[in-house]
């Protein structure tokens, strides 16, 4: 008896002494609540904005022609990027700010969460190259974009950053794994509750050179290009003379919203990205009480940017664009009313029958995995003809990045085809004019 009383003590102290080496070797199993809650609240918030407002952007893009443009559609993709960042990545963070470990999701999710999280931030950071250097291509080579198809070249470019982007990523789907922690250290008995995902810092000569690699390859070298190519842009645009102040004029607002995506990107990711150098740089007798303060400062605030990043620029482009702030709201009060007119079944012979979505499901949309080629049939009524008309011509000049040259207060004319034109008589909806001289011709952006 006096033997098993003995050994469950040496068992309660053996377990002790673990618990106090995993907290030193992975840092504390749970973070501090006052820490851990507000932390909570603020990534409950950015998930919830940031799939709302990048689903939204996705939805007045992929529904409206008028919005099909190339700097739209590199817009869609980053959207795209952001969506799958929040999706994938923040539910999984949020649980490990409440259970740094073990990992529980096995070795296949393991590898899953490290493949998105890399390919994701690459397509958003190339997609940003793309659409400056399509800026400074329409600057300083003007003819060589009308000798191309605009949109065909978009959609390409966004197919090839995506194939790099996943092909880059995958040395971290590789490597990256689910590890353990050993006690007593070299005797090869793992501790199963210390299992985390991460690469493993013991092959330093893999781990080292990949997030190197990635630091420069993907956030360096791309912020520096896309420093030049608008530093060349600002001073094309102020060397330009007299006769072109009008143009320089309707550029700046497109100029003044990507510039402030790249600004925000950047300010978001460096946090990020220093936390990596500092693994990289620093090795482990380095690490003093100082570094190690500020690499868990890095920890949070990277964290707490990483996704707010995700989250930010359909609040850029609302707070930068009061037609853009009209057209969220009309595109969110469109699906509300679609649905419930469809789940009402308000179709009726006394309503005007429009097609919309130019062959998209409205409410497909939200889930852009499962868009249809078929079309929603919208009840508007004869009376709201003209509201949206009103609405329909809001929504072409507001978008974000529009190639369009329109000052904020500006109308913009509609330009009907010639079977439009023929057919606008028998139309239930009036065309509003403008007693204000044509708007320039669009140009590409």
């Amino acid at each position: 008896m006096e033997n098993v009383a003995v050994a469950a003590v040496s068992s309660l102290e053996d377990n002790a002494t673990i618990r106090e080496y995993l907290e030193l070797r992975l840092g504390p199993q749970h973070i501090l609540l006052p820490i851990v809650i507000p932390l909570t609240v603020l990534y409950v918030v950015v998930f919830v904005s940031g799939v709302v407002g990048n689903v939204t952007v996705c939805l007045v893009i992929a529904r409206n022609s008028h919005f099909q443009t190339p700097t739209n559609y590199y817009l869609f993709s980053l959207a795209i990027s952001d969506l799958l960042i929040l999706v994938f990545g923040l539910p999984n963070d949020l649980k490990l700010y409440w259970q740094q470990y073990p990992w529980r999701l096995g070795e296949a999710l393991c590898r899953f969460r490290a493949l998105v999280a890399e390919a994701t931030s690459y397509a958003s950071v190339l997609t940003i190259v793309a659409f400056t250097a399509e800026r400074y291509v329409a600057i300083y080579h003007p003819l060589f974009l009308q000798t191309t198809s605009s949109l065909t070249r978009a959609v390409r470019i966004i197919a090839i950053i995506w194939v790099v982007s996943l092909v880059s990523a995958i040395p971290f789907a590789v490597y990256t794994r689910v590890n353990f922690v050993d006690f007593p250290v070299g005797s090869g008995r793992v501790v199963p509750e210390s299992a985390f995902c991460a690469l493993p810092m013991d092959t330093t000569a893999v781990s080292l050179p990949l997030l190197q690699c990635s630091t420069f390859a993907f956030f360096c070298l791309p912020m520096t290009l896309i420093a030049v190519l608008y530093l060349k842009i600002g001073m094309r645009l102020r060397s330009q003379p007299g006769p072109g102040q009008q143009g320089r004029h309707q550029r700046r607002p497109v100029h003044r919203m990507l510039v402030a995506v790249v600004i925000a990107f950047f300010v978001c990711w460096a946090p990020f990205h220093t936390q990596r150098l500092l693994v990289v740089y620093v090795s482990p007798s380095q690490w003093t009480t100082g570094l190690r303060t500020l690499n868990e400062v890095l920890y949070y605030t990277a964290g707490c940017l990483y996704y707010f990043s995700a989250t930010i620029n359909p609040i850029l482009y609302s707070l930068m664009s009061v037609k853009y702030r009209e057209a969220f709201r009309d595109a969110l009060c469109t699906l509300s009313k679609t649905k419930q007119r469809l789940s009402a079944g308000e179709f009726d012979a006394g309503a005007t029958v429009v097609i919309v979505g130019a062959g998209h499901s409205i409410l497909d949309n939200t889930r852009l995995s499962t868009l249809k080629p078929y079309s929603i049939v919208q009840r508007v009524d004869t009376e709201e003809a003209n509201v949206d008309a009103a609405a329909d011509i809001a929504m072409r000049a507001l978008i974000i990045q529009t190639v369009l040259r329109v000052r904020p207060n500006q109308e913009l004319p509609l330009t009907p085809t010639k079977s439009e034109a023929d057919d606008k008589d028998k139309s239930p909806i009036k065309e509003i004019s403008s007693d204000k001289s044509p708007l320039p011709s669009e140009t590409v952006v």
